[in-house]
Order: C-alpha cells, then structure tokens, then sequence
C-alpha cells in the first residue's frame, strides 16, 4: 500500500511538479534525521523536543501527501503534548516504520 498520495502532495504545492519534486527530496533529507532527533528526545525523555521534531514531521508528511504518516504524528504530538510518555511509546516504532518506508517510497518517485 502506498503511503504517499503525489495528487494531494501536487496540490498542497499549488499544482506545480516541480515545487513537489523539491518537497520530496527535503522530506527525504529530513526523515532519517527526524527518526534520530525523535528516538534520542524520547530516549532522554525530551518531550518538548520531542514535541517540535513530530510536529515537523507531521507537517513535511502531509505536505508531501503521506497523510497516514501524518495522522499517526500527529496522535504522538497530542499525547507528547500532554506528557502521556506511555502513549507516545505506543505510537513511536510504528511512526518510525512508516517514516522509513515514506522516506523511500519519496525516494521512488523521484527516480
């Protein structure tokens, strides 16, 4: 199943490709270190900076039109918003995953 919808990602760059194209290849840039910063704030137990980091990543992926990335980042921001490091861990792997498999799928579209 793909993560990345590139119709709402074109449309969310005002239906230009080549404003897409640069998008991506930022959010493929961004995902690796996202997945470091989140894993190490939430190792350190850093939730402001967890809170910054996810919300990023909830923005880049819906920007791109990875929307399910971005729904699942944004549960973690709200339960990191609230302190519920218990539900953050809930939903961290699962984030990381899809992160790593939207970052690649970007890397597709790209080729």
């Amino acid at each position: 199943m793909a993560l990345i919808d590139v119709e709402t990602g074109i449309m969310y760059c005002g239906d230009d490709e080549d404003i897409y194209r640069d998008i991506l290849e930022m959010y493929i840039e961004l995902a690796a270190e996202s997945r470091e910063v989140l894993s190490n704030a939430l190792a350190e137990d850093r939730m402001s900076d967890y809170v910054l980091r996810v919300h990023a990543v909830k923005s880049n992926s819906r920007n791109v039109g990875a929307m399910t990335v971005g729904d699942l980042a944004e549960k973690a921001e709200k339960a990191a918003r609230a302190g519920d490091r218990e539900l953050v861990l809930e939903y961290h792997s699962d984030l990381l995953k899809m992160l790593e498999e939207a970052e690649k799928e970007a890397a597709g579209l790209l080729e």
